[in-house]
Parts: C-alpha cells; sequence; structure tokens
C-alpha cells in the first residue's frame, strides 16, 4: 500500500476547493470507505501488509489545473517519501498502542 492510502480516504475528492480535491487525485484512487485507512494498517500490524510505498509523485496545484475542465487530465500522484515513515509511526504505532 501507500501512505496515502494508510491515512486517507477518498471523501478528499468531494472537497468544495477544487485544488484541495485535485491535489489527493492518486493511482489507485483513495478509497471512500473511510474505515479502509485502519484496515490497511490493521493488516500492517498482523504482518498480512508488508511494504508502504510512497508512490511520491508530486505536482504543482498548476500542473494539476491541467485537469481543471477534464478530470482525466489531472497528474496523478501525491508526495509522500519524506513523509513517510513519520506519518506510518504516528498512524500505526502510536495511534494503536
Amino acid at each position: 500500500t501507500t501512505t496515502a492510502h494508510a491515512v486517507l480516504n477518498g471523501l478528499q475528492y468531494y472537497h468544495h476547493d477544487w485544488a484541495h480535491a485535485a491535489a489527493f487525485v492518486t493511482v489507485p484512487p483513495l478509497r471512500l470507505d473511510p474505515n479502509t485507512p485502519n484496515y490497511l494498517l490493521s493488516l500492517l500490524g498482523n504482518d498480512t501488509l508488508n511494504v508502504v510505498t510512497s508512490d511520491h509523485r508530486p505536482f504543482t496545484t498548476k500542473q494539476k489545473a491541467m485537469g481543471k475542465d477534464d478530470f482525466t487530465k489531472i497528474p496523478h500522484g501525491v508526495p509522500g517519501v519524506q513523509d513517510r515513515m513519520s506519518v506510518i509511526w504516528e498512524r500505526g504505532v502510536v495511534c494503536f498502542s
């Protein structure tokens, strides 16, 4: 899984601010079920899931705006390599301790 999938859900896509929503476009898409991140973290905790990647593909708001009129043209990707370990530690170890 990716860091984004382990801590976020697809409700970000319905934010009233287009730029906010576009910032979370990634492939595969974030899941709408708000329970998905906790489920993925539980799989990490019981060794069913063993790898967390960053899928580090950051784009600026200007770059994401290429898809302003056509969702399919939004570059997909989110930043994540720098924060991956601290986010997983906080959400996966500290919160479940």
